[in-house]
């Protein structure tokens, strides 16, 4: 199995991101990947102001529009996707990822369940978590999904190793407080926590990162180990192929 880790840097629109991400896949696909993983919230970025007039317009439908043009895509490619977005539900939103096979189907919807993406002031009438992990088995193993925040919850991780997984797609977004983009400080401060979880979780970790001006990109594969497979500098837009051929 070939993996792609796309960092794409959110640009003001959603028709504008939706366009890099499909590059991304169809180069990924060109490069034999099998799975392609985008970042938390990769369609909007994470740019809610917990107003819900403004907030709720970043939302898209499961299915709808944006996710109907990447079922198409992953269809038409042959390829595994796996994406960040705001999720619309009515009057609700859910920041929610996706996992779409190679048939063109939604196999995965999850709603992340930790509350960090919201500000502690936020309507809970309004701005909603998940419940649910679910999982797929694919071709290549057990996959399932966890948002940012979900992944130093250490009830959630059991929880996963309790499915056996045998790969979690970790879409999330990280920044320093500074805003800046110091690789030093990610692989001496915060990779390490990442490779603690990543063994309480007994599965292979595909983290991906949101870059903007805020977050600052980059990505990890950890092993069940714990171990450092593949990760990547800081604040670059950029596409990595990783073949996982007897890594678990």
């Amino acid at each position: 199995m070939k993996l792609a880790l796309a960092v794409v840097k959110v640009e003001n629109t959603k028709e504008r991101n939706i366009n890099k991400i499909l590059k991304n896949v169809e180069d990924a696909a060109l490069k034999g990947s099998d799975i392609i993983v985008f970042s938390e919230t990769a369609l909007t970025g994470l740019i809610n102001e917990d107003i819900p007039e403004k907030d709720l317009k970043l939302g898209v439908t499961i299915p709808g529009k944006e996710t109907g043009v990447l079922c198409e895509f992953a269809k038409k490619h042959e390829i595994y996707i796996a994406i960040g977005l705001f999720e619309k539900y009515g009057s609700s939103l859910y920041d929610s990822a996706i996992l779409i096979n190679k048939k063109g189907e939604i196999a995965i919807k999850y709603r992340r369940i930790s509350r960090g993406w919201r500000g502690p002031k936020s309507d809970s009438a309004i701005y909603k978590e998940g419940i649910e992990i679910p999982h797929y088995d694919s071709e290549y193993g057990r996959l399932c999904v966890l948002i940012c925040g979900d992944f130093f919850d250490d009830l959630l991780l059991k929880r996963v190793k309790e499915l056996k997984a045998d790969y979690l797609l970790l879409p999330y977004a990280r920044s320093f407080i500074d805003c800046s983009f110091d690789n030093e400080k990610w692989e001496k401060e915060e990779l390490p926590a990442y490779c603690g979880q990543a063994k309480k979780a007994d599965a292979v970790v595909i983290g991906v990162n949101s870059l903007d001006n805020e977050y600052f990109g980059g990505g990890f594969i950890l092993s069940k180990a714990g171990k450092i497979i593949l990760s990547f500098d800081l604040g670059i837009e950029e596409m990595i192929t990783k073949e996982m051929a007897c890594l678990l």
